[in-house]
C-alpha cells in the first residue's frame, strides 16, 4: 500500500504543472472571449451615438426649414403673395437651405396657388402621393408637420414635405 500511495502521490505531483497550463489556457480564453464581448459592446455604443448626433443634426436642419417657413408664411400672410420680399425671402431661403429644393403654396382646398421658385404652368396633377394625409393632419396642430419621405424620379431624389398652414391667407 505504501507504493501504491506513493505512485498517486507522484502521479498527483506530475499532473499538477499540466492542470495549472491548462487552468491558465483557459483562463486567457475567458479573458479573450471577454475581451472580444467588450469590443463590441463599445462599438455598439459608438454606432448608437452617432446616430444620435445625426439624427440631432437631421432635427436642427428641419427645425431651421421650417422656422424658416414659418417666417415666410407669416411674411405671406402680411403682404401677399405679389410682395417682391416674399420673392426674395423665398429664394433665399431656398438658397440657403439645400435640402429645400421648392416651395408650394395650397389654398385651404388644397389646390396649388404658388410655387417658389416659379413653375409655368402651375401643376394640375399632384407629384407627392401623400401629401393631403399631411396637408390634413397639419390643420389640428397648427405647426409645420411632415409627411412621408417620397421619391421623385429622373433626379428629383428624396422629397420630404414640410405643410404649414396659415389661415390669413387661405
Amino acid at each position: 500500500m505504501g507504493a501504491g500511495s506513493r505512485w498517486r502521490n507522484a502521479l498527483s505531483i506530475q499532473a499538477m504543472p499540466v492542470l495549472a497550463i491548462a487552468l491558465v489556457v483557459l483562463l486567457l480564453g475567458v479573458l479573450l472571449w471577454l475581451l472580444r464581448q467588450n469590443e463590441h459592446e463599445a462599438r455598439a455604443q459608438a454606432l448608437v451615438q452617432d446616430v444620435l448626433w445625426v439624427e440631432q443634426g437631421v432635427h436642427f436642419h428641419l427645425a431651421a426649414a421650417g422656422d424658416g417657413l414659418v417666417r415666410l408664411a407669416d411674411r405671406l400672410a402680411r403682404d401677399g403673395f405679389e410682395s417682391e420680399g416674399f420673392h426674395a425671402e423665398s429664394q433665399a431661403l431656398i438658397a440657403a437651405t439645400p435640402e429645400l429644393r421648392r416651395i408650394v403654396l395650397r389654398d385651404a382646398e388644397g389646390r396649388v396657388r404658388h410655387t417658389a421658385p416659379p413653375i409655368d404652368p402651375l401643376p394640375s396633377a399632384e407629384v407627392a402621393p401623400d401629401w393631403y394625409e399631411t396637408f390634413v393632419l397639419t390643420r389640428p396642430l397648427g405647426q409645420p408637420a411632415y409627411g412621408r419621405p417620397y421619391w421623385v424620379p429622373h433626379g428629383g431624389g428624396v422629397v420630404l414635405e414640410c405643410v404649414l398652414l396659415r389661415h390669413a391667407y387661405q
